[in-house]
């Protein structure tokens, strides 16, 4: 069915008409030239032809078969090779390789291009850039072949063999040629036509065989590119801008790979707090003590502390409980090493470990001491220096009770002896001595009482004291009693759970558990708003290059819109843009996260601390996985609302 005009007016805004009444038909084949000056309506009636503008009067038949443009610049894609530029409308309709490279064969020999497939277009000459791009155009089999001044930047050698080309092809297609080059334009012509004052006029026209046309080609359902073909366009074209996409998605990797890291150590965290506080030489030991309100006034509240009676030990399954010898020995004393003073923790132990040992033997008799890395530290001792090393000091102590009258001022002589270092990491940590609170206990539970003992008319000691509980309420008790667990955070909740708010549990390793818990959930509320702005300027970042890209790469939709009426196929692109985004910021992410990670946990093993960190945490790099899924496909569809039609169209009719 040929392409028939019938009384077909058309005008913009029902202002002046540009075409009125045109009433012809076009040739099934054939070379026609069409003329006219600037301003005469050329574009106007290519657009009512391909039926892209729709008559204000009459109607246009048959121009719903294929037609296919070639525009005044070549138009090929310099990142794509001559081949893949011939072959794109047919990659964006989706055709299997075999059928492509049938019509690339065929096609070759029509344009006289045979062994140009793997050249680039930078390498071409302007004449061999517009047989690629007729190539291109013949690729799809299309009834109507329409050029818009395709010669308009080539020499008169280089114009005339492209008549000649054009020539042949209209031998099986209606080639329509728009120029302005009469002379040369209308040599090979068999019918040329004058666009002047909206009349088409036949200028010249030559006698041509007819030729029945029994079937006419129907119009082909548009196809959509496949995906990895898309992906395919796209990476050759990111592929010329490295450094930029490189640095765009490096940012946003790096961003992503903080919040990986940050969860990672969510995650495990407490594995690792758990292991650095293992190594505390006397990590299962806490105090124990009941807490009651005994005075409320608006802001101010009076507690007061007690030692548990046995029922609430054994409500509670504490089997065992020690008397706290605080007040004989405190938990800070000043202690004299190298002529060197300082104020040193001082922690019981009465089931010691030996696999917590970093060096030394451990404890056997009543002077023997464990000290930590922070306590050689502190009084600069090597580890040779410190074994063995003897420690003295004195305290006096005032024995009184309000059951009776008399009180004892005693001295207590203490001589250790450093027979071991413990393995516990200086994070987090102080100096500490360790000593055998069983010794302990019975060199001052041994000590006798003069003037108590001549009140109570028997020999007294402090464990008779220790053992009456009678003298529960005594400062020299202090208000607590030591109890052991092997899990001294379970220990913790439970006593919380079953006594809330009316205990007081305490030990070195639950104040820096606390203390760490507090650390990081202060870091988790920071850092979550500092990575949503890092993670929001990253989108920014990545918006900005896409939309660069399109903007330099806006040929590749003037061509997607020319050779394919398919809309998906523009969002296709878009998409694979951003798979191609996601897939280089994945790699990078994974890069970063795997390195970072490896580097945090040497710089753990280097300094003695357990990993806080794991390797490879699947959940976390999951769930940023979504994230750069989330962020990379976005990003790379908004920018397809910026592209407008009129930057499009411009690029078709513009020049390189």
């Amino acid at each position: 069915m040929a392409i028939k005009f019938e009384d077909v007016s058309f005008c913009y805004d029902k202002e002046k008409y540009i075409f009125s009444h045109l009433d012809f038909q076009l040739p099934e084949k054939g070379f026609l030239v069409l003329l006219g000056k600037s301003g005469s309506g050329k574009t106007t009636f290519l657009s009512l032809l391909k039926g892209e503008l729709v008559p204000t009067e009459g109607k246009i038949t048959g121009n719903e078969k294929d037609m296919q443009m070639v525009y005044q610049s070549p138009l090929l894609l310099d990142y794509l090779s001559v081949k893949e530029n011939i072959l794109l409308p047919l990659t964006l309709s989706g055709k299997d390789e075999k059928y492509r490279q049938e019509r690339l064969k065929k096609v070759l020999e029509q344009v006289h291009l045979e062994g140009f497939e793997e050249k680039e277009p930078d390498t071409l000459s302007g004449g061999e850039k517009m047989r690629v791009s007729i190539a291109r155009a013949l690729s799809k089999e299309e009834s109507v072949l329409i050029l818009d001044e395709p010669t308009g930047q080539l020499d008169e050698e280089n114009s005339k063999d492209i008549y000649k080309l054009l020539k042949e092809i209209s031998q099986t297609t209606l080639v329509l040629l728009v120029t302005h080059d009469e002379k040369n334009g209308t040599m090979l012509s068999d019918s040329i036509y004058l666009l002047e004052e909206g009349k088409l006029i036949p200028k010249k026209k030559k006698d041509q065989e007819e030729e029945t046309i029994t079937k006419t080609k129907e119009k082909e359902d548009q196809g959509k590119i496949p995906m990895k073909d898309s992906l395919f366009l796209l990476s050759k074209y990111l592929n010329r801008h490295p450094l930029r996409v490189f640095l765009s998605t490096f940012f946003l990797a790096f961003s992503l790979t903080i919040l990986y890291l940050g969860l990672n150590l969510y995650h495990n965290i407490h594995t690792g707090l758990n292991t650095l506080l293992f190594y505390h030489y006397n990590s299962n030991i806490a105090s124990f003590s009941l807490k009651e309100e005994v005075a409320d006034s608006g802001n101010m509240k009076l507690s007061r502390y007690s030692i548990p009676d046995r029922t609430t030990l054994h409500n509670l399954k504490i089997e065992n409980s020690y008397p706290c010898l605080e007040y004989f020995l405190p938990s800070y004393n000043e202690i004299n090493v190298k002529k060197e003073y300082c104020d040193i923790r001082f922690e019981p132990v009465w089931k010691e470990n030996k696999s917590k040992l970093l060096l030394g033997n451990g404890m056997k008799d009543e002077e023997d001491i464990v000290v930590n890395r922070l306590f050689l530290k502190t009084f600069s001792l090597s580890e040779d220096e410190a074994l063995d090393r003897q420690i003295t000091f004195s305290r006096s102590t005032l024995i009184y009770s309000t059951q009776f009258k008399a009180t004892d001022m005693i001295q207590l002589d203490f001589s250790f002896r450093i027979r071991g270092i413990s393995k516990e990491s200086s994070t987090f940590n102080e100096p500490i001595l360790y000593y055998n609170y069983s010794k302990i206990k019975d060199k001052i539970g041994n000590t006798v009482l003069p003037n108590l003992s001549k009140e109570r008319e028997k020999e007294t000691t402090i464990d008779d004291l220790f053992d009456d509980e009678d003298y529960l309420e005594e400062d020299f008790l202090c208000q607590k009693t030591l109890i052991e667990s092997d899990d001294i955070f379970q220990l913790k909740k439970d006593i919380e759970t079953k006594y809330p708010g009316k205990t007081r549990i305490e030990s070195k390793t639950l104040s820096i558990k606390e203390s760490v818990d507090q650390i990081v959930s202060s870091l988790i509320k920071i850092g979550a708003v500092f990575l949503f702005l890092v993670l929001l300027s990253a989108f920014m970042l990545e918006f900005i290059a896409v939309y660069s890209l399109y903007d330099e790469n806006i040929r590749l939709f003037a061509l997607v819109a020319s050779f394919s009426r398919n809309i998906e196929n523009r969002i296709r692109i878009t998409l694979s843009n951003g798979l191609c985004f996601f897939f280089y910021t994945l790699s990078q992410l994974f890069v970063l996260s795997s390195l970072l990670s490896l580097f945090i946990r040497l710089f753990s093993k280097h300094n003695s601390l357990p990993d806080f960190l794991a390797l490879f945490d699947p959940l976390s790099f999951l769930f940023v996985l979504l994230i750069t899924l989330i962020i990379s496909i976005p990003a790379s569809l908004l920018p397809l609302r910026k592209i407008k039609t009129k930057n499009i169209k411009k690029e078709l009719e513009g020049e390189d």
